[in-house]
């Protein structure tokens, strides 16, 4: 991975876009118990807060949203993560437009979720790709 610090202009709360183009090469069945997240980009997690845009081995699924310690509050939009996806190029793409996180593979809506809470602050942890 790359990490790009935890700057203070990258604090973002809200409204927020995370998109990338992704080659998908682990053979979905692999490691899903142990580590089912493969991140795309996130921001966190500091133990406290976090904000992703990942894959979801276990379900299957491409996510997108925040997380919050307090209450262990996951908010986020999930797509399906079909097996034609491993072994060629995904444009994958989140956002959250004030009211709902929405997510994209490949230019189309796959998912989408009202949500009151969009990206959230992540203090102690950088954000990598």
């Amino acid at each position: 991975h790359i990490s790009i610090g935890n700057p203070d202009s990258l604090q973002v709360e809200g409204e927020i876009t995370l998109e990338a183009c992704i080659f998908n090469t682990s053979d979905p069945r692999s490691g899903q118990m142990m580590r089912p997240f493969r991140y795309i980009i996130a921001h966190g997690n500091d133990g406290r807060t976090e904000v992703f845009l990942r894959a979801n081995l276990f379900n299957q699924t491409y996510e997108v949203g925040s997380w919050q310690a307090s209450g262990d509050q996951t908010h986020c939009a999930t797509c399906k993560l079909p097996p034609a996806d491993y072994g060629r190029w995904v444009h994958i793409a989140g956002a959250y437009d004030g009211s709902k996180w929405c997510i994209y593979r490949n230019g189309e809506l796959c998912g989408q979720q009202d949500s009151p809470t969009g990206a959230v602050r992540v203090a102690g942890s950088e954000w990598t790709i």
